[in-house]
């Protein structure tokens, strides 16, 4: 009974132990990072505006101040997205109108063939009728 108190005795003082290890990292973690928020803010002192000297009022802002940055990250990475879409639809629209340009040309010159075919057949049709008028002619002689 007495070896089982000694054994909860140093179970107890080694969960002691390693709650005052570690409250002493987390202390230390603390300073390190109240240290650093104090150092920022003696460097950037605009980063701070109306805020006293209490280190979790300082964390807020410098909170707030990262916020407001990546919401202004998003709005200019929407608005080059927005300017490389309005850059596609340009050169789209371009192209378009490169190629009706081209359909009106190549319409414009199958027009003109067809109106050379159209004088062609005539011809071939007036060349055919005077053949044969020739050939009427010639065996009536």
């Amino acid at each position: 009974m007495n070896q089982t108190i000694d054994n909860e005795t140093q179970t107890d003082d080694q969960q002691h132990d390693k709650l005052v290890q570690n409250n002493n990292k987390l202390k230390r973690a603390l300073q390190t990072i109240k240290d650093k928020i104090h150092r920022i803010a003696g460097e950037r002192p605009e980063l701070f505006p109306q805020t006293s000297d209490d280190t979790i009022e300082r964390l807020d802002q410098l909170i707030s101040a990262v916020e407001n940055q990546t919401k202004q990250i998003e709005i200019l990475q929407n608005i080059s997205s927005f300017e490389g879409y309005q850059k596609q639809i340009d050169q789209l629209q371009q192209n378009l109108s490169q190629k009706e340009e081209e359909q009106i040309l190549l319409q414009d010159r199958l027009h003109e063939v067809e109106l050379e075919l159209r004088k062609t057949l005539d011809d071939q049709s007036r060349l055919e009728a005077l053949v044969e008028q020739q050939s009427l002619q010639l065996t009536e002689l």
